[in-house]
Parts: C-alpha cells; structure tokens; sequence
C-alpha cells in the first residue's frame, strides 16, 4: 500500500449569482476546479456535484477546457434520467399507430392503461422503471413494439444543463484569458 501527500496545482474558478442576476436562484453558486496535472474538472455547486478526467494533461487538458460545448461537456459529466413521460408516450403512441395492426379505439385503451400504470409511480427520474414498465405493458398486451423500452426519452436535469451553460457561459473565458496570459502552461 502506498499512501502519501500531493499538493497539486489546481486552478478554481468561481462563480456566484447576485440577486440582480436575470436567472437569479437558478444556481447560486458555484467552483469549478480544474487540475491540468491530472486532467480533470471537477464542480461543486448548488446544481450539484460533478467530475471527469479526460486523457489530455497539462497544457492540451487547458486548450480542450477552453473549447468543449454544453452538450459534450454534459456527455462526460452527467447521465441523462430526467424522464419526459408525455413525449414517451406519444413516441409508443406512434409505433402503435405504424404498426397499422391496431384500431385507434385499441390504441386508445392500450394507452390509457399505460397512463394509468405510470400514474402509480414517480418516474420523474426513473428511466430503468420506466422502461421495464413499457416493457410489461408491451408483454400484457402482445404489443408488436420491438425494444419498447428505447422508446422512453430522457433528457438531463435542468441543474444539469444549467451548470454546463454556467461553464460555456462564464468559466470558459475566464480558462481563455488565463491561458492567453499565459497564466497556464
């Protein structure tokens, strides 16, 4: 076993909303701790608490910082479990009707049942759940819908998507203008 000491060179950058801010209460605050050593972020905010390391060290981890977008950056951060039960059902909603083997009035009760079983559950944040549910419901009724279950849309949290428009929005310039400085090598 190894045990030891390291006192790495980390950059935090810091974030913190005034009450005049237009999207005040929306994330407070938040740090953002960027080691280029390791190759690492790691955020620790009122949206919650999020890392990655990537492979790129040193000076090329700082140029991917100073580029990466909203969606990429939530790709390596977070998973997406926000479940959106409306748009879930229209999408099955859809297969059944392309399926053609199925009267509107079937179609109709299938999905009524469905409604039905997903009103017994929070699925807000549940997409395993929600889609072993579409798929029990496919197997009761014989539904023709092969892998229901990728029927289910899920999205990120809004604290999710929120701190990634905070990093592109906020701590991306200031990453540049460090690294312009030359602040960063």
């Amino acid at each position: 076993m190894q045990v030891g000491h390291s006192t790495p060179n980390i950059i935090r950058l810091i974030y913190r909303q005034e009450p005049r801010d237009p999207h005040y209460g929306s994330c407070l605050w938040a740090d953002f701790y960027l080691d280029p050593e390791r190759g690492s972020l790691a955020i620790l905010s009122d949206c919650g608490n999020y890392g990655y390391r990537w492979p790129e060290k040193g000076w090329d981890f700082i140029r991917l910082m100073e580029h990466v977008d909203t969606d990429y950056l939530l790709r390596k951060l977070c998973e997406e479990k926000q479940v959106d039960i409306p748009e879930t059902i229209n999408r099955l909603r859809e297969a059944l009707q392309d399926s053609e083997e199925y009267t509107k009035g079937q179609i109709d009760r299938y999905i009524l049942r469905l409604k039905s079983t997903f009103e017994d559950y929070d699925l807000d944040d549940s997409p395993d759940l929600t889609g072993h549910l579409v798929t029990e419901w496919c197997n009761e009724y014989e539904l023709d819908i092969p892998d229901a279950w990728e029927y289910v849309k899920v999205d990120y949290t809004s604290d999710q998507k929120r701190i990634a428009e905070i990093f592109e929005q906020w701590i991306q310039p200031l990453v540049r203008e460090a690294a312009e400085g030359a602040c960063i090598r």
